[in-house]
């Protein structure tokens, strides 16, 4: 009687501990306001969305298309923007590997601080090509959602990054549905 009485405080220690270590991986970062949106390739897309998620959120959504880890400071998610522009990387001043260092400094904080990582992509076909597939796969191995129209996806790809890097991939018909999806996660 003893042995079995032991045996079940073990199994029941085992199980408690499960339990528990599994709480905190699930509560580790969840999408929560306030969330900053930036542009991962310096494409407007990064506005587009903040513009919908602010009527949606109803309130101002904070926006910056050249974030940097102190952009991060009392956020709790993050909406990197995929689409490689070259005008808009231009503009700022800043080459594709600059700006893919940039993302990965930022990643980084975020994956430091417990910051829930979103990455979208809302450009369709005219935002894909080696550049942006390029950001999407380093977004991709950070973000806990891909979320991404279904124009964007036609060949699978965000699919594939999803399945990779065990993020939930949500596929809206439009990039108006991209913003409502998300809001519906908060």
């Amino acid at each position: 009687m003893r042995k079995f009485l032991n045996k079940s405080i073990l199994s029941f220690a085992v199980i408690a501990l499960t339990l528990l270590s599994f709480g905190m991986l699930v509560s580790a970062a969840a999408p929560e306001q306030p969330i900053l949106v930036t542009s991962a390739g310096q494409s407007a897309d990064d506005m587009i969305l903040r513009v919908m998620l602010g009527r949606l959120f109803g309130e101002e959504v904070d926006r910056n298309p050249l974030a940097t880890p102190a952009d991060l400071e009392g956020k709790k998610s993050l909406a990197l923007v995929v689409g490689v522009s070259n005008k808009g990387l231009g503009s700022a001043g800043i080459n594709l590997d600059q700006e893919l260092e940039r993302i990965e400094t930022l990643l980084e904080a975020a994956k430091e601080n417990d910051v829930y990582v979103f990455l979208v992509h809302i450009g369709g076909p005219s935002r894909r090509g080696a550049g942006s597939d390029q950001v999407a796969t380093l977004v991709s191995s950070y973000a806990h959602h891909i979320i991404v129209t279904a124009e964007s996806n036609q060949d699978g790809f965000f699919d594939g990054l999803a399945e990779k890097n065990n993020a939930e991939v949500l596929v809206v018909p439009t990039r108006n549905d991209a913003a409502a999806v998300m809001v519906e996660l908060f």
